[in-house]
């Protein structure tokens, strides 16, 4: 998805919305707009640039003439940057380059840093850099073959949130191959990163039990379990995607539950250990493991003591979601840029 900003500056300069993008021409190249967790993201066509069928081979060592392309345009956009200020691309040391090269050197993407007043910022760059980039740039070739337009380009989406030409046949033949490479693909249930998550929500309910027996309820907790699930998920080869969403979110509830159940079972655990104290030289103590057994059926009859129960639990559910809500943020984004390749309304 893309923000309001990004809407607004796609009808400032007439690109189509759908998608979760933002696609259209800008002074002379085509480009896709999307955002990322800090980051608004400029993907920018280059162009195939397929080699005649007679062309002699590429001497050893040379790159592509897309590639080229892609190089020339990257030096280009670094050359005109020039202050940082000025465009705000993604500084060194944030993790997300400010230019990257995509889909084999087809693709330019520039990185912003995304905080208030980014968008003037890509605007002085639409006006300022684009039209010095259009010229390097071949967006009537399409994608799929190299070949130049017939009048039947459509814009394709590609993951990452590439925004690329593609001939209706060619289009229709790369998701019919691909439906064809999935039949293929025997799925499976990745049993291993499911326990890693297991794992790490069993240590994540010994710290919820251990700050829940201080007297405390903090969503920081609430972080700690979602990391240490994300975390055991990916350790045993888990990947990002909606499984690992739904892991995420179970794994948190049992954690917040078994927590909570590990804390009132510490609680009788004190009183058995009180009443201990109190009994008299002649009074025999049941055995704790039997006074357990006997006490929490008893307290779960009675409607008040089963009340206060689920009421923490349902806190402790609520602090823990809002802890791990940038995590969970960061996952349905990754999922987002996972998207499937899909045929856009948009004509090229």
């Amino acid at each position: 998805m893309i923000g309001s900003g990004l809407k607004k500056l796609a009808l400032e300069y007439d690109l189509i919305v759908e998608s979760g993008v933002a696609h259209g021409w800008l002074k002379g190249c085509y480009a896709a707009f999307s955002e990322g967790m800090g980051y608004k993201q400029l993907s920018i066509y280059i162009g195939c640039h397929h080699a005649p069928e007679d062309a002699p081979p590429p001497q050893e060592g040379a790159l592509p003439d897309h590639m080229q392309a892609a190089d020339q345009v990257a030096d280009l956009i670094l050359e005109k940057v020039g202050e940082y200020q000025r465009y705000r691309l993604m500084p060194s040391g944030k993790g997300i380059p400010g230019v990257v090269l995509a889909q084999g050197g087809s693709v330019v993407q520039v990185n912003f840093f995304d905080n208030p007043g980014t968008l003037p910022c890509i605007r002085n760059f639409i006006e300022e850099v684009l039209p010095a980039v259009a010229p390097l740039t071949a967006p009537y070739e399409c994608e799929f073959c190299g070949k130049e337009n017939d009048s039947t380009f459509l814009p394709v989406l590609l993951t990452g949130h590439a925004v690329v030409p593609m001939h209706s046949h060619c289009a229709e033949n790369l998701l019919s191959s691909l439906g064809q490479a999935k039949k293929h693909i025997r799925p499976s249930f990745p049993i291993l990163p499911v326990l890693g998550a297991l794992l790490g929500a069993l240590l994540g309910a010994v710290a919820w039990a251990i700050v829940g027996i201080m007297g405390y309820m903090a969503s920081l907790v609430g972080l700690l379990i979602a990391f240490l699930i994300s975390k055991g998920y990916a350790l045993l080869g888990g990947k990002p995607g909606k499984l690992k969403i739904a892991a995420l979110i179970i794994c948190v509830i049992l954690a917040v539950v078994i927590g909570n159940v590990a804390c009132e079972i510490y609680g009788l655990h004190a009183f058995y250990q009180e009443e201990i104290q109190n009994l008299g030289p002649m009074e025999k103590a049941i055995p704790e493991d039997e006074f357990l057994r006997a006490t929490i059926p008893l307290l779960w009859e009675d409607s008040e003591v089963r009340g206060e129960v689920i009421k923490d639990v349902a806190m402790g559910l609520l602090f823990a979601m809002l802890g791990c809500l940038e995590i969970l943020r960061r996952e349905f984004r990754q999922v987002e840029s996972n998207q499937k390749i899909k045929l856009l309304n948009g004509r090229w």
